[in-house]
């Protein structure tokens, strides 16, 4: 919430928490609805800003849409997900309804923005501003043991069909006696396949595969530190945080060609773009950049340079204009 153009000017209500239990999620939907009311009675807030998703987390955040509007703030409306459109199709009527209610929808990325124009009501203001990433910690101590003689993989995501976590794994898989000793492969997230994902590494892949569960801190700034390839094969992506966060480190980047993705992933500028649900696309460019050290370092570097249009300080100076327009005009159209 913001209250006027002063940057310091903010206050945040955590709604959400991570990956935590649906338990955790009603706790902090219901803990945080008070403190909302308390906000728009006794502090003077202008600007709502209000992030969602599909699903439920939509219909949690469209609680505080009501509320905010019926307190006669400005409203914006941030989407985020890879599966906002289809959950939008679905639920149109219920969608359109809280749409119509607010004063700005921003997107995570310009394809997301394409996807929902025309499906959204007419006269909605609707832009992007993407996800900021905090500036790379590059003096972290080592914690993750890892192999000098091999190139540094990882892969952060939930261990899930759409993350592609199956595809790398076959990839691993029929190609290990190549791989094997090119390579060296972390696994991170959780989620639905999590235990087949650690039975697969375990019973096969242990001798260059590690599947590390979910990651945090020190730990994982340590693994984007030493990766020199990240992969992110999925199905889909609205944009996709993990990649952003590995191109601040300076990694190459093998991602799949589908949703957002190409806005972060320029082909043979820091990465490469391969079809998705392909292990041997994953395999092509595995060895590819694993024997070719200047386009690997090529690569890397692009990632870093490209990766300075995220960081917290420029998303913030965005925010703040969309912020100051949305009080300004309040105040013009209330001059007449």
């Amino acid at each position: 919430m913001y209250k006027d153009a002063n940057p310091g000017d903010f206050n945040f209500i955590p709604t959400s928490q991570g990956e935590v239990s649906k338990l955790k999620k009603l706790w902090l939907f219901l803990r945080s609805l008070p403190i909302f009311i308390f906000y728009m009675l006794f502090r003077e807030i202008k600007v709502v800003h209000i992030h969602s998703s599909s699903h439920l987390s939509f219909y949690r955040k469209s609680l505080y849409v009501l509320l905010a509007k019926l307190f006669g703030k400005k409203v914006i409306l941030h989407i985020h997900g890879g599966f906002f459109v289809p959950f939008y199709q679905s639920h149109r009527s219920y969608c359109s309804r809280v749409f119509k209610l607010v004063d700005r929808v921003l997107t995570v990325s310009d394809y997301l923005r394409e996807q929902l124009k025309p499906m959204l009501p007419q006269g909605i203001a609707l832009q992007t501003c993407y996800n900021p990433i905090p500036e790379p910690n590059l003096e972290t101590g080592s914690c993750v043991p890892d192999s000098p003689n091999k190139i540094q993989v990882l892969f952060f995501g939930t261990m899930n069909e759409n993350k592609g976590i199956m595809n790398i794994l076959d990839c691993l898989a029929e190609n290990r006696d190549i791989l094997a000793n090119q390579v060296e492969v972390h696994l991170c997230g959780i989620g639905p396949l999590q235990s087949i994902v650690d039975q697969r590494v375990q019973y096969s892949l242990s001798d260059f595969t590690t599947y590390h569960g979910w990651v945090t801190g020190t730990k994982k700034q340590e693994l984007l530190r030493l990766a020199q390839i990240y992969l992110q094969p999925s199905e889909f992506e609205s944009l996709g945080i993990g990649i952003m966060e590995a191109m601040s480190y300076g990694s190459a980047i093998v991602a799949s060609n589908r949703g957002g993705i190409p806005e972060l992933v320029k082909n043979d500028v820091n990465g490469i773009l391969i079809p998705s649900q392909s292990s041997e696309a994953i395999y092509q460019a595995l060895v590819l950049l694993a024997k070719d050290n200047e386009r690997r370092i090529r690569y890397g570097n692009n990632s870093k340079k490209l990766a300075k249009q995220f960081y917290l300080p420029q998303i913030m100076l965005q925010l703040r204009e969309i912020y100051s327009s949305l009080i300004e005009g309040a105040l013009i159209s209330g001059t007449h």
